[in-house]
């Protein structure tokens, strides 16, 4: 017999609408912050040590936000991914809550992006697109396109991915399917009909699944 949940620590109220993306940060001189992205387009920035909202940002045209990351090592930095097929970069230092850059992807779907930092200063980010089997990797600062991956087999929309060190890239598939992809030469390493989680390593490489139960690994870069 399981056991039961644990008792929460706290609660964090006040959303207004079904949470779907959590994001923790917990680096540098400030307290710990948690990002929430709510199905309203609301993101609130949640102070942990005072377990208050210290912002509550206005994205995405009230389209429901399904994923945030923070990048270039900084809480003040963020990026949102939208139902309105967008990503908008947030510069939230000094208690700005300014867009600075946003990007049209096109994709529909519910997969999340997923955002590595290649080196310091430069980030890789791969997001889905309108073509529903689709991965483009892209360099942040720029949106300069690194490659573009498709399984060479029809597996379905593509669920969730995962980058990380080595360059190699994997993705899942809504037909039960698993894909391992080598970026740098940009060719499939192996495919799989499982379903299985990412694996963290310190290669740069990226895990996606797609909705046949696909799941790709891909090399990024040499």
């Amino acid at each position: 017999m399981s056991r039961p949940p644990p008792d929460p620590l706290y609660i964090l109220r006040g959303s207004g609408a079904p949470v779907n993306t959590l994001h923790f940060y917990c680096g540098g001189d400030g307290p710990p912050l948690l990002y929430s992205g709510s199905g309203k387009g609301a993101v609130h920035v949640w102070n942990l040590n005072t377990r208050r909202a210290e912002q509550v940002l206005e994205s995405h045209n009230g389209n429901s936000v399904i994923w945030l990351d923070t990048f270039d090592g900084s809480r003040s930095s963020l990026i949102s991914q939208g139902r309105d097929m967008r990503l908008c970069l947030w510069d939230l230092s000094e208690g700005r809550s300014a867009v600075t850059d946003s990007l049209l992807t096109g994709a529909v779907g519910f997969c999340q992006c997923s955002l590595l930092e290649s080196q310091p200063g430069s980030s890789l980010l791969a997001h889905p697109t309108q073509d529903m089997e689709e991965v483009s990797v892209v360099e942040m600062k720029s949106w300069t396109q690194v490659c573009s991956l498709r399984p060479d087999t029809k597996l379905g929309m593509l669920m969730s991915m995962k980058m990380w060190q080595l360059p190699l890239k994997g993705a899942g598939y809504a037909r039960r399917g698993s894909a391992l992809w080598f970026l740098a030469q940009q060719g499939l390493h192996w495919c799989m009909a499982t379903c299985c989680h990412p694996v963290e390593r310190r290669h740069r490489s990226l895990l996606w699944l797609e909705s046949r139960a696909s799941i790709h690994l891909k090399q990024l870069l040499p």
